[in-house]
């Protein structure tokens, strides 16, 4: 069978290290190609992108390539999910072909309003309670001052281009499907149900119990879901082992 190309875009001062894990519960026929975001790991390097936008045409110009002529699926969480989504538009400026599928997880829909759009420009300690706020980073992370000084700058430049995220309502809807996954302790479902909006193709929606961070506790769960969507239900009963 064809393999599929996951495309994972990592959430506010995530790695792509953090799918790593994912592997050993994807079914062999879908490759993860985990997104470094720039700032960061093996590209601590490079400045920080200043927006959603900058993001996505970075990723675009470095994908477009590759994806041409392969099956495709993209997946982003949290601010990941608003890059995904711009990333396909990218994409298709480029000349590639949709996705078969794009997975948009943490997030609610792209055009509604954002209610905190200064918390990346917070002093440290009240940044700091905020990204506490969300549960995904460990409390002692911020106790070492050698590790608050190379994670500070991260988040606060990933908050940023959340916060600022500005969507373009004249622009064209996607084609592909789209699934959008959320923690019910985070959003409503009709928050979530507001991506049906940004596509022309279906919009399924799936809650799983947790708060934002739900993807790091339902890991197994997560994947189980995107080997469901992506691959024919014969493939998984008949096809290589999952594990």
């Amino acid at each position: 069978m064809e393999s599929i190309k996951l495309v994972c875009i990592p959430y506010a001062g995530g790695l792509a290290s953090l799918y790593g894990k994912w592997k050993k519960y994807m079914h062999p026929t879908i490759e993860i190609m985990p997104v470094e975001l720039a700032g960061r790991g093996v590209r601590s390097g490079i400045p920080f992108y200043q927006s959603v936008h900058e993001a996505a045409a970075d990723i675009a110009q470095s994908l477009a390539f590759t994806l041409q002529d392969e099956s495709y699926a993209i997946w982003g969480h949290s601010v990941g999910s608003l890059i995904a989504f711009e990333l396909a538009q990218q994409l298709r400026m480029r000349g590639v072909h949709d996705p078969l599928h794009l997975f948009f997880s943490g997030r609610e829909g792209p055009q509604l309003p954002i209610v905190n759009n200064r918390g990346y420009a917070l002093p440290d300690n009240a940044f700091i309670e905020e990204v506490l706020r969300y549960e995904g980073t460990p409390k002692e992370l911020f106790d070492y001052k050698i590790l608050a000084e190379l994670f500070l700058p991260i988040l606060r430049a990933d908050f940023k281009m959340a916060e600022t995220y500005k969507y373009n309502h004249q622009q064209e809807p996607l084609d592909a499907d789209i699934s959008v996954l959320f923690g019910t302790e985070d959003m409503t479902q009709e928050q979530a149900a507001a991506w049906q909006a940004a596509t022309n193709g279906s919009c399924s929606i799936h809650a799983f119990s947790g708060g934002h961070f739900f993807i790091n506790e339902q890991t197994e769960q997560v994947s189980n879901l995107i080997n469901s969507v992506l691959l024919p239900t014969n493939t998984l009963i008949t096809g290589a082992p999952l594990f």
